[in-house]
């Protein structure tokens, strides 16, 4: 069972509603949980929740724990395992995130050293919310270092805003069909 998008509230939702339809049941033996940087994004602010990221990590924690409580009750040998994202801006120099690639091999990025925090928080209380419920979490962003928005077509697993040179996606802002792949592959060796 996947259960993946929105943030760590919605998340709640979602684990009741595959458990009100029987899609989470006793027999299930894994739970595939990919959600954490939409915790990070500005319409939860522009909803009342705080943008520290203090605030932010502690909320998805704890809904975190409430999500593990509510899948073992309903399936306790369940192994819940936790992706974490694609890598999205620049790991290092000018951390830039490339919005707009329309020419071959040559993204246009802008420096933007916020979101990699974001990104690395993200992952960091991905990796403790793992640790705290028993799960297996994947570091996805650090195997994905050199396939940000801003690396060569090729290369590049996540998209742009206006976005030409990226192979094969559906939506802006999000993993390429190969960044996709990669995830899957991973999440399979795990299993």
């Amino acid at each position: 069972m996947t259960l993946s998008g929105g943030n760590s509230t919605s998340l709640l939702h979602r684990i009741d509603r595959a458990i009100a339809k029987g899609d989470l049941n006793r027999g299930t033996t894994t739970v595939l949980i990919s959600t954490g940087f939409n915790d990070y994004a500005p319409m939860n602010v522009m909803n009342g929740a705080s943008g520290d990221f203090r605030d932010i990590q502690n909320v998805y924690v704890r809904n975190l724990h409430t999500a593990a409580g509510k899948i073992r009750r309903i399936a306790p040998n369940a192994r819940i395992i936790m992706p974490g994202l694609l890598s999205i801006s620049e790991p290092t120099g000018l951390q830039r995130i490339c919005l707009v690639n329309v020419i071959p091999n040559m993204p246009g990025g802008i420096p933007l050293g916020h979101l990699q925090a974001m990104e690395l928080g993200a992952r960091d209380v991905q990796m403790r919310a793992a640790r705290e419920i028993g799960a297996t979490f994947i570091d996805i962003k650090n195997e994905s270092r050199n396939n940000h928005s801003c690396a060569p077509d090729k290369n590049r697993w996540g998209t742009g805003f206006i976005d030409t040179t990226t192979e094969n996606y559906n939506m802006a802002y999000h993993p390429s069909h190969a960044g996709s792949r990669y995830v899957a592959t991973r999440v399979m060796q795990v299993l």
